[in-house]
C-alpha cells in the first residue's frame, strides 16, 4: 500500500524566509569569486553562499568606519576635556560633541575622506608647479 500525499501539498522547494535574487556576475569576478572560495577552509563555502559571506563581510566594514570615526572624536573629546580653560579646547570639544550627536553614513565619511586626499593631492601639485623644476 502506497502513502498517501494531501491534495493541499505544494509541490516545490519550501519557503526558506528569504528572497531569491538573480545576479549575473562578470567572468573576471567569478574567478577572483573562486580564488576566495579555494582561500577559505574546510568545508569549502558554495558559490551562493560565500556571495552572502562576502555581502555580510562589506556591510559590516561600512559599520566599522563609522564606528571608528566614533571612537575618534570620542578620544579627542577626553584629550580635549583634560584643558578646560582653554577657550580653543573648548571650542573644539563643543564642535566633537555635535559631530557625535550627528554621525555622518559610511558614505558621507568615505566621501569626505576622499575629498580630503584629493585636497591634499592637489595641494602638493600646486606647490611643485610653483617651486618649479
Amino acid at each position: 500500500m502506497q502513502p498517501t500525499i494531501p491534495a493541499n501539498r505544494k509541490r516545490g522547494r519550501p519557503p526558506v524566509g528569504s528572497l531569491n535574487i538573480g545576479v549575473r556576475i562578470p567572468p573576471d569576478q567569478v574567478v577572483t569569486l573562486d580564488r576566495w572560495i579555494a582561500a577559505q577552509p574546510e568545508p569549502k563555502p558554495s558559490r551562493p553562499e560565500a556571495i552572502r559571506r562576502l555581502v555580510e563581510l562589506g556591510l559590516a566594514q561600512g559599520d566599522a568606519v563609522v564606528r571608528a570615526y566614533r571612537d575618534a572624536l570620542r578620544s579627542l573629546l577626553e584629550d580635549l576635556r583634560q584643558h578646560p580653560e582653554d577657550e580653543n579646547m573648548r571650542q573644539w570639544a563643543d564642535e566633537c560633541r555635535s559631530a557625535l550627536e550627528h554621525l555622518p553614513s559610511e558614505g558621507d565619511l568615505r566621501r569626505w575622506f576622499t575629498g580630503q586626499v584629493q585636497e591634499r593631492v592637489e595641494l602638493e601639485c600646486r606647490a611643485r608647479v610653483e617651486k618649479g623644476p
